[in-house]
């Protein structure tokens, strides 16, 4: 075969007609669509490596962030380009390139929405930094709710594209919300409690809370309708936050100190010399230790407290300066060795329950059947 009979083949292939448009025209297509596909990476890292050296020369890191989160984007806006290019190649009539438009322009809608949302995580980041009263908690509910407006909108102007009027599905959900809103006061409710826990910083991921005839344990995480707490079983509960906001809690987390109180029965026959002895030894220890905070800064006592049942009650009062439970338990075991050994040297020891039976003489006729 010479040469100008493989060109004339080679012609008459390229242009054979396939649904009425040329072959050679569908490969260029299709070829142009891989290549945007192959070079979509190489694109956007050219593109961010070009954007991170301008952001290198400034201090602050919000502008690196804001570059990495361009990557997705950039790849997406690069696929895009190869699309409309190999798309417009094909000669479509007017109804077929009306919505291959309206295809394009919502592909391209739906890259710049996905930029809005790569780019929510750091201005939010940067916003925690510049206003201290955006906590972790609050940062992350207000990533949610920006992150679903963003997708809110970006579907709609998606619709619009395709000509499907917003406004009246929104009208027609109004009508719809109104009868559902009567039905969903509790989710309305659990929302709000949510708002209001995040904005008033009753707690946070992390702390360790008690609400009455609820739940105790650590929170892992705040949710728009519930909150996530862990019991100290390691068992997952899931309480409403309106359970959280109506009903009294405690923050172990949020104290300056935790306290230890105990009262240590003595044995009644323990002289009164003795136990201000053991009295003062236990107060002079508590007041010297390190890790116990000092009575002129928060309330402590060692007193002689009651007479109980069995024993002389010596009560303990005061406060660890440590609030994490495994120091605090350190704490209380150094104490109580200490004490063990105050009462052995005082010559007393420690009561435990007993009861004594008093037997009183009587006629010998009165045992008699």
């Amino acid at each position: 075969m010479s040469f100008n009979e493989f060109h004339t083949f080679i012609i008459s292939v390229w242009t054979q007609p396939v649904f009425d448009t040329e072959l050679g025209v569908w490969l260029s297509a299709i070829l142009l669509l891989l290549l945007g596909f192959l070079l979509r990476g190489w694109v956007s890292r050219l593109i961010i490596k070009r954007l991170m050296k301008l952001a290198a020369k400034s201090k602050n890191t919000f502008d690196d962030e804001f570059v990495v989160a361009l990557k997705r984007p950039i790849e997406l806006l690069v696929l895009v380009t190869a699309v409309y290019f190999s798309l417009n190649l094909i000669p479509f009539n007017e109804a077929s390139k009306l919505v291959v438009d309206k295809l394009i322009n919502s592909v391209f809608l739906y890259a710049i929405f996905r930029a809005f949302l790569e780019l929510t995580d750091p201005l939010l980041r940067l916003t925690h930094k510049l206003n201290g009263r955006f906590d972790l908690a609050l940062t992350d509910w207000l990533r949610r709710i920006t992150r679903i407006v963003i997708m809110i909108l970006g579907v709609g102007a998606i619709f619009e594209v395709w000509g499907i009027p917003v406004g009246s599905i929104i009208a027609g959900l109004g009508l719809a919300g109104a009868a559902v809103a009567l039905g969903a006061q509790e989710l309305f409710k659990n929302l709000i409690s949510g708002i209001m826990i995040i904005a008033e910083r009753r707690f946070e991921a992390g702390d360790w809370i008690k609400v009455d005839g609820v739940v105790e344990g650590t929170v892992e995480w705040i949710g728009f309708r519930s909150t996530r707490i862990q019991r100290f079983d390691m068992g997952p509960v899931y309480v409403p936050n309106g359970y959280l906001a109506d009903n009294p809690m405690t923050n172990f987390t949020k104290r300056d100190h935790r306290r230890i109180y105990m009262t240590i029965g003595l044995e009644y026959a323990t002289s009164t010399a003795a136990l201000e002895e053991i009295r003062d030894a236990a107060r002079a220890w508590i007041e010297a230790h390190p890790k116990i905070e000092k009575p002129d800064q928060i309330s402590t006592f060692v007193n002689i407290d009651s007479f109980q049942d069995s024993s002389i009650g010596l009560m303990i009062y005061c406060f660890t300066t440590t609030t994490n439970w495994g120091e605090w338990l350190e704490v209380k075991e150094e104490l109580l060795f200490a004490l063990k050994g105050i009462v052995t040297d005082a010559g007393s020891s420690f009561a435990f329950p007993s009861q004594s039976i008093y037997l009183k003489n009587a006629p010998p006729e009165a045992l008699q059947p």
